[in-house]
């Protein structure tokens, strides 16, 4: 499971480093300094709950005073 979240999260990592940069007004700033995060995404089975609990704790990580939400 740990090994399925730390792939996704390299493929993510891999598919933003080939994005171009765009600036968005209001939305500007590390990632550490956002208040609230919001993920989406499907909790099918007990699987996907653990992954995104996974997910969750390394937002938190990133993001130490943002409230995550899990939706």
């Amino acid at each position: 499971m740990l090994q399925f979240a730390l792939g996704l999260r390299q493929k993510i990592g891999h598919w933003l480093n080939g994005l171009k940069p765009v600036q968005l007004h209001g939305f500007s700033g590390p990632i550490s300094a956002k208040e609230s995060v919001l993920i989406l995404c499907s909790l099918g089975n007990e699987q996907d709950k653990q992954s995104m609990a996974i997910i969750k704790s390394e937002m938190r990580k990133l993001c130490p005073d943002a409230s995550i939400n899990i939706a």
